[in-house]
C-alpha cells in the first residue's frame, strides 16, 4: 500500500488511524459511518484526515478522485464529529443542539461546484447524523430559490450549497454565516474551473464568515492548480497540513486498455471530423449501410460518447449527426427530466442510439448510469485534467479495450497542457 504524503508540523500522534473507533467520533455518528461503510475499515485517506481534522488542524486534501466519495468521505465524518463537539450539549446522556440555534445560521457549512456534489455531500451528512436531533440543509439548483429560503427558515446545523444559490441565499437575508466554525470546500479546483472564482472571494471575505483563526476548514481537490494554490493561503490557518493523496484515478488516464489521441481539424472543420472519426471506429450512418439499428453486440461495442463543452454545442452537433444519417441522441442539460433520462440511456444501452452527445454538466449527472462505450470523442477540449479522467473513465472498462480521442485546432493551446503524454496521431 503507497500512503498520501504529509505535509505539516506536529502531526497527531495517532495518525494513521487503524480503525473509526480510533477516531473518537460521537457514538450515533461512529455506529452510522460503522453501517454505511459496512465494518470499521477505514480507506487509507479515512486513517490520515480523520486525525487531522478530529485535533482541529485545517486541511488541504489534494490527489482525491474527481468523483463524489474521495472528495468528500475523507472530511466528512470527522467535520460532523467536531460540529458536534463544539456546538451540542449533553441532554440525558444524548447529543441534542443547543437552544438558540435560530434558523438560518448554520454552525457548519460545505460547498460544493455542481447540485450532484451538494446532492451528494447532504445524503452522506444526513446518514452519519441519523438518529440525532442535528439537521442538514442542501441548497442548489434544481429547486426554487424560494423554497430554499424556506428551508433556511428552520435551525440549520449544516448547511449544503453551490456558490450561487448560497450568495443568493445571502442577498435573501435567509442566512447568516457568522456562526460558521466549520467549512469544507469540496473539489476546489472543479469550483474555479466552473468559473466560481468571484463567487468564492465574495463568499469568504464579505460574507460574514469567521475570520480564518476563528473557524476550522477543509478543502479538496483533485489537482492543486495554481488558482487553488493561491486561495489555499487565504482559507487555511498557517499551521495547515496538506495531505497528498495517490491518484490511481490520474495514472487510469495511462492505462494500456485505452488508447487515447489527438485529432487535428480546422475550427469550422470539426464537425465533418467527427463525422470522420465515426466512419472510423465502425459507427455508419445510415447512408453507409446501418438501416436495420442493430443493437450493439457488446457491453460497449459500436457505441460512442461525445462531450462537448457547452448545450449550444451539444444541440449543434446533434442537429449535424442526425443529419448526415447518424443514429444519435443527446443530452445538453445538467437537469434531464427523470423519464427521458431512462429512454435516452436505455435507447444507447441496447444500441438502438449508437452516437451520445453530452456536456461535461451532463456527464456528471449521468455518470453512474451510463453503460461503458467504445470510444469516447472530446469535440471540445476538457476544461481541467479531472474532466479528462472523468470522460476516459466512460470506455476501457472491465477489461475491454476503449479510445479517447480529442479533437483540437489551432486555438485550442490549453489541450496541451491537459494531455502533456498524448501522441499525435
Amino acid at each position: 500500500m503507497i500512503l498520501p504524503t504529509v505535509e505539516g508540523s506536529a502531526l497527531p500522534f495517532n495518525m494513521p488511524s487503524k480503525s473509526f473507533s480510533e477516531l473518537g467520533l460521537p457514538k450515533a455518528v461512529h455506529d452510522n459511518l460503522i453501517s454505511a461503510s459496512g465494518g470499521d475499515k477505514p480507506t487509507t485517506l479515512d486513517t490520515f484526515a480523520g486525525p487531522l481534522v478530529i485535533a482541529g488542524r485545517d486541511v488541504a486534501l489534494i490527489g482525491a478522485a474527481p468523483g463524489g466519495d474521495e472528495q468528500v468521505a475523507p472530511l466528512m465524518a470527522p467535520l460532523i464529529a467536531q460540529m458536534i463537539k463544539s456546538s451540542t450539549r449533553k441532554s440525558n446522556g444524548e447529543h441534542a443542539p443547543p437552544n438558540g440555534g435560530g434558523g438560518g445560521t448554520p454552525r457548519a457549512l460545505i460547498v460544493a461546484p455542481s447540485r450532484e456534489l451538494v446532492t451528494y455531500a447532504a445524503r452522506s451528512a444526513r446518514t452519519l447524523l441519523a438518529g440525532t436531533a442535528f439537521r442538514v440543509v442542501h441548497a442548489c439548483g434544481g429547486t426554487t430559490i424560494d423554497a430554499s429560503a424556506a428551508e433556511c427558515g428552520n435551525r440549520i446545523d449544516l448547511l449544503v450549497a453551490t456558490p450561487g444559490r448560497l450568495l443568493d441565499l445571502r442577498e435573501r437575508g435567509a442566512v447568516a454565516l457568522g456562526a460558521v466554525k466549520h467549512l469544507l470546500i469540496v473539489a476546489a479546483d472543479a469550483l474555479f474551473d466552473a468559473g466560481f472564482d468571484e463567487h468564492m472571494r465574495r463568499l469568504i471575505l464579505e460574507e460574514g464568515l469567521p475570520p480564518l483563526l476563528d473557524r476550522q476548514t477543509a478543502v479538496s481537490c483533485a489537482l492543486l492548480s495554481p488558482a487553488v494554490e493561491r486561495v489555499v493561503s487565504h482559507l487555511l490557518r498557517p499551521n495547515m497540513v496538506k495531505l497528498t493523496a495517490v491518484k490511481p484515478w490520474l495514472a487510469a488516464a495511462c492505462a494500456p486498455l485505452a488508447r487515447q489521441a489527438v485529432r487535428f481539424a480546422e475550427d469550422r472543420g470539426k464537425q465533418p471530423a467527427l463525422a470522420a472519426l465515426l466512419e472510423q471506429s465502425g459507427v455508419s450512418s445510415k447512408a453507409s449501410g446501418d438501416r436495420d439499428g442493430a443493437p450493439a453486440r457488446g457491453p460497449s461495442s459500436g457505441l460512442t460518447l461525445v462531450v462537448v463543452g457547452t448545450r449550444r454545442h451539444c444541440e449543434a452537433v446533434l442537429y449535424f449527426l442526425q443529419g448526415e444519417g447518424f443514429a444519435a441522441g443527446a443530452c445538453p442539460s445538467d437537469r434531464p427530466k427523470r423519464a427521458e433520462k431512462e429512454a435516452l440511456l436505455s435507447s444507447f444501452a441496447s444500441g438502438k442510439i449508437r452516437v451520445l452527445v453530452a456536456t461535461d454538466a451532463a456527464l456528471r449527472v449521468l455518470e453512474e448510469e451510463l453503460c461503458p462505450v467504445a470510444h469516447v470523442i472530446s469535440f471540445d477540449s476538457p476544461p481541467s485534467m479531472g474532466d479528462y479522467v472523468r470522460r476516459l473513465s466512460h470506455t476501457a472498462c472491465g477489461g475491454h479495450t476503449g479510445r479517447l480521442t480529442t479533437l483540437v485546432t489551432d486555438t485550442t493551446p490549453k489541450v496541451w497542457r491537459i494531455l502533456p503524454a498524448c501522441p499525435r496521431r
